[in-house]
């Protein structure tokens, strides 16, 4: 079984790597605010092309926001009623992007959603998509191997099918999982998909699971792991595979976090407690990365950040293992000296060459008001100077914008297995375009890039040679 000793040796391994081509792990950007132009904005969602949020605008009304995480662009409004509160957005891509959200237009609280393009702006109007008598909220959604849904219905585990046909966002087929004492859904990218929950029992907190069953169904749910009690409960599905789930639990007085850390089987899982404690419950957020480099056989390296609100003074801020060499020391990562609270990590917008930003995000309370704050720093999954150093040379992709056909080539210096894929912005394997051994030399062919129905013209073709992946994105006209 792999140990996080694995784990934070990689780390260093990846400091020294690092240092020899794009980026070091520990060059976070300046902290600033994600949308400075708006206050009393919170719950932010954010992935690989746009960002959204809620936003008070007065005591009555709350309204989803959205931009492009592209420097410059300008926030557009989602959904904003008189008198309603839409809240807590996640976005979502399926086909095309999309929003869901928490409302109480009807009088208790429902699951509504709109569609997005490419550029973040709403694709129709707002629509109703889990609407009961009850309270319909905590909403998880994946579309790896079958698009699923979960929700709570009051306190009871719901899950359907979700599909997107004519502009409407559909579930169907839905069930109970669970009744009773549930929250927090979460879904593992898994084959087939393998959902995560907590439950409240009479004297203990549990972390529950069930696999879902080809047909509709879900197998009977069963603890993974059970505490005195247990909050913050959040599961990492990064985009190179490694999933890990997080909490804090309660013993002895005292709150801890703990991470599993599970391999692309989830068998086996690796845990951590990290020196991390306080007297209370308190946020946090993990993420965790396996980057295209194997250190052997068996193993694999990677690493992890962490950042929790820690108290300093009469205030909290954000800290985070963010010190050179040393992956298990943190320290105050946002020095903004006023509350601080909810730290995210998400997986954000690609960068051309060689991977994507990893977007810290957090709420701080300035002038009275709560607004997000946010660092990045540049997440490596193999780059140009890579290959070019190893067995592969002169990749070129052509045109680029196009419009249906894309001539992919580039030499090797030796016969060698090869695979090219393209990609939405997701990370998601649209189709696969190469799986094959290659011959010395050059290599070109040409190929139809036609079928893929949605808004979006964003997307990645990933290359593959020796363990190590390149990137590009290509823009597709309309």
């Amino acid at each position: 079984m792999k140990t996080l000793k694995t784990l934070f040796a990689g780390l260093i391994a990846l400091l020294v790597f690092a240092s020899a081509t794009h980026a070091q792990w520990w060059e976070w950007s300046g902290v600033q605010p994600l949308i400075p132009q708006q206050d009393n904005s919170t719950n932010v969602s954010l992935n690989s092309f746009a960002a959204v949020w809620e936003h008070k605008v007065d005591e009555t009304t709350t309204a989803i926001y959205c931009k492009q995480t592209l420097p410059g662009s300008e926030p557009v409004v989602l959904a904003q009623i008189p008198g309603v509160q839409c809240t807590k957005p996640k976005i979502y891509f399926y086909n095309q992007p999309f929003v869901l959200f928490e409302t109480n237009l009807n009088g208790n609280i429902d699951i509504y959603g709109i569609l997005i393009d490419s550029q973040g702006n709403p694709v129709g109007d707002i629509q109703p998509v889990v609407v009961s008598a009850a309270n319909d909220q905590s909403i998880d959604f994946t579309d790896y191997t079958t698009p699923n849904i979960a929700w709570l219905e009051n306190d009871d585990l719901k899950a359907g099918t979700l599909s997107i046909s004519a502009n409407q966002i559909i579930v169907n087929g839905a069930i109970t999982v669970d009744s009773v004492g549930c929250s927090n859904p979460y879904y593992f990218f898994n084959y087939p998909p393998k959902l995560f929950w907590t439950k409240q029992e009479e004297n203990t907190d549990a972390v529950m699971f069930s696999d879902y069953l080809f047909g509709g169904g879900w197998t009977i749910p069963a603890v993974f792991e059970s505490a005195e009690q247990i909050q913050g409960f959040q599961v990492v599905n990064s985009f190179m595979m490694i999933r890990a789930m997080s909490f804090t639990f309660r013993e002895q007085g005292n709150w801890f976090i703990k991470d599993y850390f599970f391999d692309y089987n989830l068998q086996q899982p690796d845990t951590l407690i990290p020196e991390i404690q306080q007297d209370h419950p308190f946020d946090f957020d993990t993420y965790c990365w396996l980057p295209g480099v194997k250190s052997g056989s068996d193993d694999w390296w990677g690493f992890l950040y962490q950042a929790y609100a820690g108290n300093v003074g009469d205030h909290d801020e954000i800290f985070l293992n963010n010190e050179d060499w040393n992956p298990t020391a943190y320290s105050n990562f946002s020095q903004l000296g006023v509350n601080c609270r909810n730290p995210r990590f998400y997986e954000g917008e690609w960068l051309v060459w060689y991977g994507f930003n990893l977007y810290l995000t957090w709420e701080a309370f300035v002038d009275g008001k709560w607004q997000v704050y946010y660092s990045t720093t540049p997440i490596s999954v193999g780059g140009i100077e890579e290959n070019e150093a190893s067995l592969i040379k002169d990749i070129t992709i052509s045109p680029n914008p196009f419009s249906d056909r894309l001539q992919i080539s580039f030499t090797l210096e030796k016969p060698m297995p090869v695979t090219v894929d393209l990609m939405d912005v997701q990370g998601r394997i649209l189709r696969n375009l190469i799986s094959e051994t290659c011959a010395e030399g050059g290599f070109s062919r040409t190929f139809d890039i036609t079928g893929f129905p949605g808004h979006t013209n964003l997307y990645f073709i990933r290359i593959g040679v020796d363990g190590k992946y390149w990137f590009e994105k290509v823009i597709k006209r309309n």
